[in-house]
């Protein structure tokens, strides 16, 4: 019973020795971290480069070596959370068209992103370099080549709108000089027979890597019509006949195939058309066939087409 007594005394002892030395370590270990510290550590460099008529194309590092000043809680809880320093290229300097940053500017930009408990006291690395394209901005204008795919019998009246109409264009002048416009991209291959107003993609040449537009996409209205068919016949009328020559045509008369509104249909008449076949283009290897040219139609008709592009021709002289 006595031995049995004296192992748990000396188990009590042994246990009361551990939390001791755990009690002692621990208040070493906070009044350690609560010393003011000078070390060396390593931060991360991220980039902002707020200059339009440059483009950043390398830095030649993103770390920098730093001693700092600080207390230990402040020191530990700085590498455990370690976030970036971001400097503002903005002020980057050229030499021989080599571009840097000076060690007192960058060191004022870090400084100000440190908590306000860490002190930098030195900077191991010197001056930082950069390689830089020079950007040039210019205003084109947005152009559209393709066709609407219309519904059958439907035609699109009057040009598209485009909006905006211009934008600008900034990348190396390598690069930009020789664009003269930019262009849309499809508007879809769905049939339209309606109005529309529809947001496009701006087409961006693969050759125009370092260049930017100020819009990627453009709003593209088009006003869409149905429209009809309409046959007008028109006299043919020679011009440039010399005088005392007498001039038939076979035939005498035209048709001429009109597209257009309905409303636009029922208004037209022979008297807006006029069909000429000029007597002095006539050629010399004895043809009998004349040209026929669609000389005058209304505006704002969709389209006008000659049936017959020649005739053929008698000639009386006095």
């Amino acid at each position: 019973m006595l031995e049995i007594i004296k192992k748990l005394i000396n188990k009590r002892k042994a246990k009361v020795f551990i939390l001791f030395v755990l009690a002692s370590g621990l208040i070493w270990f906070l009044n350690t971290l609560s010393q003011t510290y000078i070390a060396n550590t390593t931060i991360k460099i991220d980039y902002s480069n707020t200059n339009s008529n440059l483009k950043l194309t390398k830095a030649y590092t993103n770390k920098l070596d730093v001693k700092l000043q600080t207390k230990g809680f402040q020191f530990l809880g700085f590498n455990l959370k370690k976030k970036s320093i971001v400097l503002d290229l903005s002020e980057v300097e050229t030499i021989n068209d080599r571009y840097y940053l000076a060690p007192n500017i960058y060191k004022s930009q870090i400084e100000k992103q440190l908590p306000n408990s860490l002190v930098l006291i030195a900077i191991t690395s010197d001056t930082l370099f950069f390689d830089f394209l020079k950007l040039i901005s210019k205003e084109v204008p947005v152009q559209s080549e393709i066709k609407p795919n219309l519904a059958h019998n439907y035609l699109l009246d009057g040009a598209l709108k485009i909006e905006p109409e211009t934008i600008t264009i900034t990348g190396p002048e390598a690069e930009i000089d020789s664009v003269k416009s930019v262009h849309i991209e499809s508007l879809g291959s769905s049939e339209i027979e309606a109005n529309f107003t529809k947001q496009v993609a701006l087409y961006k040449s693969p050759k125009l890597v370092n260049t930017t537009f100020s819009e990627d996409f453009v709003q593209v209205t088009g006003t869409v019509s149905k429209f009809s068919e309409k046959m007008i016949t028109v006299a043919v009328e020679v011009i440039n006949l010399p005088s005392g020559t007498q001039i038939r045509t076979f035939p005498d008369e035209v048709s001429i195939l009109c597209k257009a509104k309905i409303d636009q249909l029922k208004a037209l008449k022979a008297a807006d058309f006029k069909v000429t076949a000029d007597y002095s283009k006539l050629s010399s290897n004895r043809s009998n066939e004349m040209q026929l040219k669609l000389a005058k139609k209304p505006e704002g008709i969709f389209d006008a087409s000659l049936m017959e592009v020649k005739v053929e021709y008698i000639l009386n002289k006095e």
